[in-house]
């Protein structure tokens, strides 16, 4: 009546043989053991529940739209640095605040771009759109996600110009009070987790922009130049 397999029963009768007092015990550690150790779940144990945020719900749609209709490449390449840095210290004495790396690669993105047009583009239904102008997306981290504001005409705007433009909008898009035309129109972007201390990575394509830019770590490298020193 209990589904209990007799062979597995050590018999207390006579002769070994199974009595009714030894299927009763065999029941009880049955249900003891039950109580002790409760079945294990096929899921792991949540420890928190709530919904998307506007912001990751967007990322997430985001990423499966790139993810599902763009092939994507990663190419990575070393640059020496050591110029840039101290250029940007200068720079950033002269301005009296802390200049963004930011805002020098948004400039040689730019300019990348006027000499090779065919990036600064998209594809929408069976036409190559190239753009006249060029403006870059500068991922900014937020604590529930990622946001892109966007420097417009970056080919022609002062790199003076541009650092107070980054530093603006990080702190305003930190502050959540970004406008939402200063979210849209990016013809190409630009991400930069050399602060995490990452040193390559596949950035994720902003669609329905044709590239992105990741930045990794500047950090000092013992290299070899090219007359073997």
């Amino acid at each position: 009546e209990n589904d209990i397999d007799l062979s597995t029963v050590r018999g207390t009768g006579p002769g070994g043989r199974v009595v009714g007092q030894d299927v009763r015990d065999a029941l009880e550690r049955r249900r003891a053991a039950a109580t002790a150790a409760p079945a294990a779940s096929p899921l792991p144990a949540v420890r928190a529940q709530a919904g998307l945020s506007t912001i990751r719900r967007t990322i997430a749609q985001r990423l499966r739209q790139s993810q599902s209709t763009a092939v994507s490449l990663t190419l990575t390449r070393d640059a020496p640095a050591r110029r840039l840095a101290t250029a940007r210290k200068r720079f950033s004495t002269e301005l009296g605040m802390a200049v963004a790396y930011d805002a020098y690669f948004a400039k040689c993105i730019a300019m990348a771009l006027r000499e090779f047009g065919h990036l600064n583009a998209m594809i929408r239904d069976d036409a190559l759109i190239v753009f006249e102008d060029i403006h870059i997306g500068v991922a900014v981290d937020l604590p529930d996600g990622l946001i892109v504001p966007v420097l417009r005409h970056v080919d022609r705007t002062p790199l003076r110009t541009l650092a107070v433009r980054i530093r603006d909008l990080a702190a305003r898009a930190r502050a959540n009070a970004l406008r939402t035309e200063e979210l849209i129109g990016g013809t190409f972007s630009l991400t930069n987790l050399g602060g995490f201390g990452i040193d390559a990575f596949t950035p994720v394509l902003n669609p329905p922009q044709s590239g992105i830019l990741g930045i990794g770590r500047i950090q000092p490298r013992v290299i070899a130049r090219p007359d073997g020193a």
